[in-house]
């Protein structure tokens, strides 16, 4: 197996300005075949790959995707992540072989599951490998960067892992595929955690991508030891400079408390004081956040996010406005909240004029209605918690373009202080629930 580096990596970069550039792998590390014939009965599914793009015997097929070559959209069918995909994990031991005298421009696979949920004339997408590959681009530890005019045409793992930065501004940023493939990469687009300062994007396109296309995320810690009422052992943690606050989850509002001091442990926990005794309610277990790694302005303006098989924003942030955009044919739902493991919640929010052309058809929340967007928390910290607060939605049109059944467009759990403003909805039972 290949395992080219990455494209280009920044780390503890200051002012740097990347303009004009198209990263690219050739060949791909992805595919797209037509269906030319389907065994039912043996299981068995043969491919004619598309000219120009890479094909051999043995090649690996993760993260594959049936499609509608007339329309370059997703095929719609299943009703959880793995009934909706032909593979789908890290770990994927399917390879194709191929078919004797085509010089493996024929591909065939059996036993796989393939032969049930495609037919002559679909399109098969699929990917070299969805694990232990270096990102495209990565930004570590940088401050003021901006990417401005890059296109992605395919992508090795994710497109931009960026984490622990200051100030981000990615304008026109592309990730469209090319040469007739119809999928990017088989990960996330731009993975971004634990930044702070100011984050625009916009003007940027997200098509073909096989995970979640934009994800804001942010790390809890979890409070292992309280040594006083102001000292406080915490994993993981990270540096926290004096005069910033480290945020309680705790109560009915979450508590922030003015760091003096910190230092790592030799086991890998860390020990922070406090100008102030922390919450009272804080007991062994608790999270928390560190707000010198959280936004104090984000935007999302005029992007496109379409055909991907995943949720098109996953946000975990506050103070984050996304504006004037356009969602269609994104397999998941927009998702608002923590997850299971990481955090924080959506707080400050503004999501606004925009089009949500689609309804997700796999209800990846689990929260057993599928939906244009969810806020809510998965988080196992948390009990029903309401952390999700000071969210408007204003001004946006959801249509459920294809008249599917049973569904919301908007979805509100574990969520207050809410307010829902001249939206329109156009073919929906169940506008909010």
């Amino acid at each position: 197996d290949a395992s080219p580096p990455c494209q280009l990596a920044l780390e503890g970069c200051r002012g740097v300005e990347v303009r004009n550039f198209t990263l690219a792998n050739d060949p791909p590390f992805g595919s797209t075949g037509r269906v030319v014939a389907v065994d039912a009965a043996a299981d068995e599914v043969t491919v004619e790959v598309l000219a120009g793009l890479p094909a051999f015997d043995g090649m690996r097929c993760a993260s594959a995707h049936a499609w509608n070559l007339e329309t370059g959209r997703l095929k719609r069918f299943g009703t959880t992540p793995q009934e909706a995909t032909l593979t789908i994990g890290t770990k994927i031991s399917i390879y194709w072989k191929a078919v004797p005298g085509t010089g493996a421009r024929r591909l065939e696979l059996r036993g796989q599951g393939f032969a049930r949920k495609v037919e002559v004339g679909d399109g098969i997408s699929w990917h070299l490998s969805a694990e232990k590959l270096e990102n495209q681009t990565q930004v570590m530890r940088s401050e003021d960067i901006v990417f401005e005019n890059i296109i992605l045409p395919n992508v090795t793992q994710m497109g931009l892992l960026a984490g622990y930065n200051r100030n981000l501004t990615l304008r026109r940023v592309r990730f469209e595929p090319e040469r007739g493939n119809l999928a990017v990469g088989s990960r996330d687009g731009m993975h971004l955690s634990m930044n702070s300062g100011t984050m625009l994007l916009e003007d940027c396109l997200f098509m073909g991508l096989r995970m979640d296309p934009l994800v804001f995320r942010v790390t809890f810690g979890l409070v292992t030891a309280i040594q006083t009422d102001r000292t406080v052992l915490i994993k993981p943690g990270f540096p926290v400079p004096a005069g910033d606050a480290v945020r309680f989850w705790v109560g009915a509002e979450p508590q922030d408390r003015v760091c003096t001091g910190y230092a790592k442990e030799a086991d890998g926990t860390w020990r922070y004081t406090f100008a102030t005794p922390i919450p009272r309610e804080a007991i062994l277990g608790t999270p928390v956040t560190f707000q010198t790694y959280a936004l104090s302005s984000g935007t999302v303006r005029r992007c496109v996010f379409a055909e991907n098989f995943g949720s098109a924003i996953v946000n975990f942030v506050e103070n984050m406005t996304v504006e004037d955009c356009v969602f269609t044919d994104n397999s998941y739902q927009l998702k608002f909240g923590a997850n299971e493991t990481s955090g924080a919640f959506v707080r400050n929010n503004v999501f606004r004029s925009n089009v949500i052309s689609n309804v997700s058809w796999i209800d990846i929340g689990h929260r057993g209605v599928p939906s244009c967007l969810t806020v809510h928390s998965l988080n196992r910290y948390f009990k029903n918690p309401l952390y999700n607060q000071h969210l408007l939605f204003a001004g946006n049109l959801f249509v459920n373009a294809t008249g599917q059944k049973g569904v919301a467009a908007i979805h509100l759990l574990n969520a207050s202080d809410v307010e829902l403003r001249e939206n329109r909805f156009e073919g929906f039972e169940t506008e909010l629930l």
